[in-house]
């Protein structure tokens, strides 16, 4: 979902017995250079990160998993270049190759609005200083935009489930629902 317009930018079926990940990584050549991917906690992987590099696309990504990394610089209270290693190809990844063994990565850390003692991390290839924490925080903040259309097409289209047996038609049957 294009986030300004709320328009479908693009999607794909697969069956439940394929990842999500795997999915996108068949997708993700169609992202154009110089975009920005709001994505879940499931995106923040080293693979992810370095094929939308190969790509030119940015992307920003909670940190709920504990993530190895050195810090490279810091450029505020809680906002850090840091450096990540990659550990293996994931099992998802069959067609196209991580090139790099480690990456720059930008670590924003803040508190929760919601409970002052739970602490929130954000990764994101934006490494420009120049793009502030709080212009970070923000821009993920409103990825909540684009689960609601989500859901709304889901729910008001009716193809939460998709019911055709094929591939032909259960890609007729979304279109025809958009």
């Amino acid at each position: 979902i294009e986030q300004g317009s709320g328009s479908i930018f693009d999607f794909a079926l697969e069956s439940d017995k394929n990842s999500e990940l795997s999915l996108f990584s068949k997708m993700m050549n169609r992202i154009p250079p110089k975009s920005l991917l709001l994505a879940d906690d499931l995106y923040n992987c080293f693979a992810i990160f370095d094929l939308l590099k190969q790509q030119k696309v940015d992307i920003i990504v909670p940190g709920k998993r504990v993530r190895n990394y050195k810090v490279k610089q810091t450029i505020g209270n809680g906002d850090e270049i840091v450096e990540i290693k990659k550990i293996a190809d994931p099992k998802w990844l069959s067609e196209r190759k991580v090139k790099s063994d480690t990456l720059r990565m930008r670590r924003i850390a803040y508190k929760s609005t919601k409970d002052e003692n739970k602490e929130l991390v954000l990764y994101s290839s934006l490494t420009d200083p120049s793009i502030t924490k709080e212009e970070i925080i923000m821009k993920y903040a409103s990825r909540w935009d684009i689960e609601i259309n989500i859901r709304e097409i889901k729910t008001i289209m009716d193809i939460n489930i998709v019911r055709s047996k094929s591939v032909d038609t259960a890609y007729k049957e979304v279109l025809a629902a958009l």
